[in-house]
C-alpha cells in the first residue's frame, strides 16, 4: 500500500468552488482527497505506524505557510501517461 502525506489548505469558499468544479470536471476520483498540499508523495514498503511516527514530528515542528498561488504547471506522472494540473505558489514557494 502507498503512503501520502498531504496538508489541507485553508481556502476561502470562492476558490475552493473554483478548485472543486474544475476538479469534479476532469478527475475521476477527486472526492478521495480534498485540494491538498503533497508534503510526501506516495512512498511504499513502509508500515502506516512507522510512517506516521516518522513524519509526525517533523510536521509538528514545521510553522505554517502562508502561500499565494496565481499559477498553474502541466506535470506528466512518471509512471503512468496521465497528466496533472498542479497549482503553483507564486508567494510563499520558497518557505
Amino acid at each position: 500500500m502507498s503512503l501520502i502525506a498531504v496538508g489541507y489548505p485553508q481556502l476561502q469558499p470562492v476558490d475552493l468552488g473554483v478548485i472543486q468544479s474544475i476538479r469534479c470536471k476532469h478527475e475521476p476520483n477527486y472526492r478521495l482527497l480534498d485540494p491538498h498540499v503533497t508534503l510526501l508523495f506516495p512512498v511504499e514498503g513502509l508500515e502506516s505506524d512507522s510512517f506516521q511516527s516518522h513524519i509526525e514530528p517533523i510536521v509538528r515542528a514545521t510553522a505554517p505557510i502562508e502561500f499565494t498561488m496565481r499559477s498553474a504547471s502541466l506535470v506528466k506522472a512518471m509512471d503512468v501517461d496521465e497528466w496533472y494540473l498542479l497549482l503553483t505558489p507564486d508567494e510563499g514557494f520558497s518557505q
